[in-house]
């Protein structure tokens, strides 16, 4: 079955072009010409796809799948892969999917909300709400509000990625987290300081075996530094994302430590590139397409079934191990002796 990337890769523009087209968009000729060519070679969207009702379908020739997402969300691989989700499901339910409410003027509308902030989604749950119009989040536990969502479980994934550092001999983990902008590093602090507490360890001691670093304590890298340089030094990282993964990794590795060995490192999302990076990135792999088929699912039933209140559907994670975390070396003290 033909995906966005064989488009990407037949087609010869980039990710964000091939979305902006399928999104009806505009788009240069040359591109618009190369993208149709690369859809009829690869039969994108066509297997499966119906546009009526038939024995035991309900009708949806008035509905639409409005997918609201940020400026940009295409250049984050995981989001590309569920917006694909969204688009081949919608495509096998026969709903168009349109990223601007002016091109679905007139017909019923299931919104799915992928990547925004907090305060984008606080303000699509109290609009969609005033419409009664049915609201989906894409990796998003949100429990107020009849909120429905297709998810992993980011609380559990972080509480199991803190675990196997501590397996491998950490006793101090740091985190970098925007909890304030985004529900899902949230959930993941919430993660590790529940594996914390269930490990009898209490943050805020004068040596605290979790150590959070906010915004307000300066970019990753500056963060990073400073905790990593001073006295204490994390010997763990969890990081909320691939990408800060990397950038920890990166400054760890300028400042003359070990990885692993001075210091483990896990992310998030297991994303291209994590398998490649050096070292190999640990990680926990979160399956976006297949979030993406469930969101519209869930569309799907609320549309049918308009006197459902929610319908949430929670996806398995998986950690996987490489290189990145390893055993920890205990370097000797000053005074300490090498045996």
């Amino acid at each position: 079955m033909a995906t966005i990337e064989d488009l990407v890769g037949v087609s010869g523009f980039s990710r964000s072009t091939v979305f902006r087209f399928l999104a009806g968009k505009v788009v240069r000729p040359a591109a618009r010409d190369a993208i149709l060519a690369a859809v009829r070679e690869t039969g994108y969207g066509i297997a499966g796809a119906r546009t009526g009702a038939g024995a035991g379908i309900p009708d949806r020739s008035d509905a639409a799948i409005l997918l609201s997402v940020p400026a940009g969300f295409e250049g984050f691989r995981g989001f590309a892969e569920a917006a694909e989700g969204i688009m081949r499901r919608a495509g096998e339910a026969g709903l168009p999917v349109v990223f601007d409410e002016a091109h679905a003027r007139g017909k019923r509308l299931a919104v799915v909300c992928l990547g925004r902030n907090r305060a984008d989604e606080d303000g699509e749950l109290a609009r969609r709400k005033a419409l009664s119009e049915p609201l989906v989040f894409v990796n998003r536990m949100i429990e107020e509000d009849d909120a429905s969502w297709a998810s992993v479980d980011f609380r559990a994934a972080a509480a199991e990625a803190a675990g196997r550092l501590a397996d491998a001999g950490c006793r101090r983990i740091a985190c970098w987290a925007d909890a304030e902008g985004r529900r899902a590093d949230t959930d993941k602090l919430d993660g590790l300081r529940a594996w914390a507490a269930r490990s009898g360890l209490v943050p805020g001691t004068a040596v605290p075996r979790i150590v959070i670093l906010t915004p307000a304590d300066g970019g990753v890298e500056p963060a990073a530094e400073r905790v990593l340089s001073g006295p204490d030094r994390p010997d763990g990282w969890l990081a909320v994302s691939d990408e800060i993964a990397m950038r920890v990794i990166r400054t760890a590795l300028s400042l003359g430590l070990r990885v692993p060995g001075d210091l483990s490192v896990i992310g998030m999302n297991d994303t291209e590139g994590a398998a490649y990076f050096s070292p190999p990135l640990t990680s926990v792999r979160v399956p976006f397409r297949e979030c993406g088929v469930a969101a519209v699912d869930i569309a799907l039933r609320l549309l049918d079934n308009p006197s459902e209140r929610f319908v949430r559907i929670l996806l398995r994670h998986r950690l996987i191990e490489r290189e990145s975390c390893g055993p920890v070396i205990r370097r000797p003290g000053p005074n300490e002796i090498r045996t």
